[in-house]
């Protein structure tokens, strides 16, 4: 699991760096209690966020690799781009050792 959340996070920075309008704010929130992981992140986007110097920057996989990581552990994660604000919700059920 400790893995998975690494891996997990390292994409959505990524995916900041890549996507967020240049001088505008983002937020990655980690919460962590007894029974459960969450994660909220959130950055301005563009239209053409996907696209610089008209070179394709992304390939769109990995965020739906790690949603198939997250169905596996039983959680869940939520995307949605509201208002030029693209943000991600993930849960994932959690046991202090």
């Amino acid at each position: 699991m400790k893995k998975s959340v690494r891996s997990l996070v390292t994409e959505l920075f990524a995916n900041i760096r890549r996507h967020c309008v240049p001088g505008d704010d983002y937020s990655l929130m980690v919460d962590i209690d007894e029974r459960r992981i969450r994660i909220v992140q959130m950055n301005t986007v563009t239209r053409d966020s996907r696209r610089a110097a008209g070179r394709q920057i992304s390939s769109g996989r990995g965020l739906a690799t790690h949603r198939d990581i997250i169905r596996r552990l039983n959680g869940t994660m939520r995307t949605t781009l509201e208002d030029n604000t693209w943000t991600v919700r993930i849960q994932l059920p959690y046991e202090r050792p």
